[in-house]
């Protein structure tokens, strides 16, 4: 067991690699020995960090931010902490760089606001951007990218004109270039990959899509198709009165041209479009018109009511109520 000071470094993250732990936070990064806390190195300028250190072959990269709401990548010489490459990025990241083979990848994107992810991909030992792609919706909460069999694995959520909710995308790790999207009318949480197969979290959104479903869905990692969606709860029967619609089964079938074709049937799909605030709304309003309707059609006998105390006699008047109901005050 070991304690040692961190002079001008006030550090928020940190990680480990090859027995050496690398911190960084406000006023910059260090590295020292995690058998003893023997100082490897001190870097006390550049942008304060935030984010969790990742590791290149020979590379340390690490992420801050500077004022304007601009993202901040430097490259660290793993050994003496020297700078060897800085990039600035507009936006802001929340996430640490992930490593992939010979490449950073950062993914930019705001948390709860509908904006544009843009995903970079940077060489680690020099910081040159090999490719940026902005994802091809307005998108919120974008995951941190998972890699494996030469592609790059994310899930957003999806802000548009016809529809909210939420989308898998998986990208080529060498061009950049979307290889297939799997949307989600409902969260999506961040993917895990194992071997060929993508799993991912679904449960329902704040915007009311797939209520009352929680599920593990498992894609093919290659093609985006579902191999099997795994556990739903049960919905009350108002639910199934509001929204009236199975749980959905969206897949997309063209990889060259991402057009997304969906696999319910038309009465399903049918029945899906309906589930949204305008359909609730005129249900809403039969129901109160029939309602109407059958209390004017069945009138009660007029209720007197009478508002003096020994008072026999007099000029009344009527007062029609609600739905054709009379009350007669006595003067």
């Amino acid at each position: 067991m070991w304690s040692k000071p961190l002079d001008g470094l006030y550090p928020s993250v940190l990680n480990a690699h090859a027995g050496v732990l690398y911190l960084s936070g406000f006023g910059g990064s260090e590295a020292v020995e995690q058998s003893g806390g023997g100082k490897r190195w001190q870097a006390l300028s550049g942008p304060d960090s935030q984010s969790a250190p990742a590791f290149g072959t020979s590379v340390v990269c690490i992420t801050g931010v500077r004022t304007g709401g601009r993202t901040v990548v430097n490259g660290l010489e793993m050994p003496s902490g020297r700078v060897l490459w800085e990039r600035e990025l507009d936006g802001l990241t929340q996430h640490a760089p992930t490593p992939a083979g010979d490449v950073m990848l950062v993914v930019i994107g705001k948390t709860s606001v509908a904006s544009n992810t843009v995903l970079h991909s940077l060489d680690s030992e020099s910081g040159r951007t090999r490719w940026s792609t902005p994802l091809p919706a307005r998108t919120s909460g974008p995951s941190a990218p998972v890699t494996g069999n030469g592609m790059v694995h994310l899930t957003s959520g999806v802000w548009d004109v016809a529809s909210t909710g939420s989308m898998a995308w998986t990208l080529d790790l060498a061009t950049g270039s979307l290889l297939w999207k799997y949307p989600s009318e409902g969260f999506l949480g961040a993917p895990v990959l194992a071997g060929h197969e993508l799993h991912i979290t679904a449960g329902p959104s704040s915007v009311g899509a797939d209520e009352g479903h929680n599920a593990l869905i498992t894609l093919d990692a290659v093609s985006g198709k579902l191999l099997r969606r795994a556990g739903a709860s049960s919905r009350s029967p108002f639910a199934c009165f509001t929204h009236p619609r199975s749980p959905s089964g969206l897949t997309p079938r063209s990889l060259a041209t991402s057009v997304t074709v969906f696999s319910e049937d038309d009465a399903k799909a049918t029945a899906s479009r309906l589930n949204s605030a305008v359909y609730r709304l005129l249900m809403l309003l039969s129901l109160l018109t029939t309602c109407d309707w059958f209390l004017r059609d069945h009138p009660s006998h007029h209720q007197t009511v009478r508002l003096a105390e020994g008072a026999s006699h007099g000029r009344g008047q009527h007062c029609r109520g609600l739905c054709g109901r009379a009350v007669r005050f006595l003067a």
